[in-house]
């Protein structure tokens, strides 16, 4: 390695280095800071909120967002509780309602019920019970999944509201 490729070397660290620190939080707050977390964190500006009083009952809340010079809506994500039936193959939430082929991820404290992996996408299938019971499928429309355990602890499902 020559000098000038070595110098080259240092000015990029140093930049680097110079970047690092130009992204730390101090306290107690200071301009700087103020400036690194509108910059270089999300934050929540505002929240827009419709509310269906008809049949359907259907709801939403978008989150207005900010980082730096770039603004954006973000939706909120909903997440129930539920129960995997190894025998059945279904899945049962005591409230929401869940329509076919509607995208969900599940998530858990422990153990995840067999046949499914925790954050991995799925889709709901063969829905009865007003949307509160179904069965998941790796794909759209697809076949439903064999639950060969209920899991343990406590079992989450969600998905994003439109």
């Amino acid at each position: 390695m020559d000098n000038q490729q070595l110098i080259s070397r240092i000015e990029a660290l140093e930049k680097w280095k110079a970047e690092k620190e130009r992204q730390q939080i101090k306290l107690p707050i200071d301009n700087v800071s103020i400036a690194v977390l509108q910059n270089y964190f999300m934050r929540i500006t505002g929240e827009f909120s419709y509310i269906d009083q008809g049949v359907s009952g259907n709801s939403s809340t978008t989150y207005i967002g900010s980082q730096g010079d770039q603004n954006f809506a973000l939706n909120k994500t909903s997440l129930f509780l539920y129960t995997a039936d190894a025998t059945s193959d279904i899945l049962t939430v005591a409230n929401g309602s869940f329509i076919t082929d509607r995208l969900v991820f599940v998530a858990t404290e422990t153990t995840a019920p067999g046949g499914l992996t925790t954050y991995d996408s799925y889709y709901t299938v063969n829905v009865t019970n007003n949307g509160t019971s179904f069965k998941l499928s790796l794909t759209s429309m697809g076949a439903a999944i064999n639950i060969t355990s209920s899991g343990t602890g406590q079992q989450f499902i969600s998905y994003v509201t439109t």
